[in-house]
């Protein structure tokens, strides 16, 4: 990460008085290396995998370091000791055994760490984000530590895998959820509530979103909140669909600029059976089923007509495609940022591409399609047209 230089820990008998923007003791250590991830608060909501890992040496139990940060950034401090071994040569840190804080330009902060049965209880002082972040995973951890060891017993044999165990882990879970839950309730403003808020269970987001002000509307981690509301809002209009779309439903209607810029419209060709399919320039299926496609839509030509919708696609990508497949019928798309309920895929609730929607001159689905090699649309196709 250029905009961040983590140097080494430096020991705390070989630094001035508060020399370092961080700081810290950690009580019941008995590894002296710490591992940190980090990443930026930008990359972070831009859904970036690449994060920064350093490793830190504590003496005593003491720590502390001068980190260079440039722009908002997010941390994790892991004890080794506290790293869980699944098998041999694989290692992981569980969140409940890391400690989570945030630091910005000049800004400090003072870690002190209680190691428990597997999890870590913090205190910070520093900005309020941090303190809030603390008081959070307080809560959280525990709880998590818990679940941690009962699926563990259930992977070992001692506990069995049966609906008993299964809800109790989804008892677990709810607790999880709730703490996540609760924060949002009692701190609506807190710098943090972005972050917290993409954890909330989607059931609670509309709740939890109104309780929401301007100073969350308006804060860094106001993108974690939009997305987790589209997110929400897309489960609940594609389950509502998937309900609806059927053989026999009416077909949801549809009006977009086609490819020459003139709309097209489901009711414009209502009277003619109806190809909708849906694609996507980054499906090799998809475009595996164009030279069938087209041998079709050539061998009835006129009898029937087909839409190509293309779906999570850039304008440029789409026309590339297009253009490259020389693709005869009508196509649109569906522009980036599309709200859910507005969305094609999601109103004829898409869950795998390609996908084609047979449409009979009334309107009405006739056959649902799934899959490059689904036979099903042809073998339609000659019924009525042969």
């Amino acid at each position: 990460m250029k905009n961040l230089c983590l140097g080494v820990l430096i020991l705390l008998a070989a630094c001035g008085p508060e020399s370092g923007n961080i700081r810290g003791r950690i009580e019941g250590l008995t590894c002296d290396t710490l591992l940190v991830e980090y990443v930026t608060a930008r990359d972070m909501m831009a859904n970036e995998r690449t994060r920064g890992h350093d490793t830190l040496i504590a003496h005593n139990g003491r720590f502390e370091g001068n980190i260079a940060v440039e722009e908002p950034t997010l941390f994790t401090l892991s004890p080794l000791q506290l790293a869980a071994v699944r098998k041999p040569g694989y290692s992981y840190i569980r969140p409940e055994a890391q400690v989570n804080f945030m630091l910005d330009r000049d800004e400090k902060v003072r870690i002190d760490v209680k190691i428990e049965e597997g999890y870590v209880v913090t205190r910070m002082r520093g900005t309020q984000s941090n303190r809030d972040l603390a008081e959070l995973f307080n809560r959280w951890n525990p709880i998590s530590r818990e679940e941690a060891l009962y699926s563990e017993r259930i992977r070992s044999g001692e506990i069995a895998r049966d609906s008993v165990s299964r809800e109790t882990l989804r008892g677990y879970k709810d607790r999880m959820s709730q703490v996540f839950v609760d924060f949002v309730r009692a701190n609506p403003d807190s710098p943090i509530v972005g972050i917290v808020f993409s954890n909330v269970p989607e059931g609670q987001v509309e709740e939890c979103g109104a309780l929401l002000g301007e100073a969350a509307r308006s804060s860094l981690f106001a993108p974690l909140i939009e997305r987790k509301e589209s997110q929400a809002e897309y489960r609940r209009v594609w389950t509502a669909a998937k309900e609806r779309i059927r053989v026999g439903a009416e077909a949801p209607d549809f009006a977009l600029a086609g490819a020459d810029g003139n709309e097209v419209s489901l009711s414009a060709l209502r009277g003619k059976y109806v190809v909708l399919d849906f694609w996507g320039s980054w499906c090799g299926a998809c475009l595996d089923a164009f030279p069938k496609m087209k041998e079709y839509y050539s061998r009835y030509a006129g009898r029937y007509e087909v839409v190509g919708i293309a779906c999570n696609d850039g304008e440029q990508a789409w026309r590339k495609a297009m253009e490259r497949y020389a693709l005869p019928w009508l196509n649109v798309y569906v522009p980036a940022g599309t709200p859910p309920s507005a969305s094609l895929a999601t109103l004829y609730a898409i869950g795998v591409y390609p996908t084609q929607v047979l449409i009979n001159p009334q309107g009405r689905i006739e056959l649902i399609g799934v899959g490059s090699e689904n036979p099903a649309i042809y073998e339609k196709l000659d019924s009525l047209f042969r």
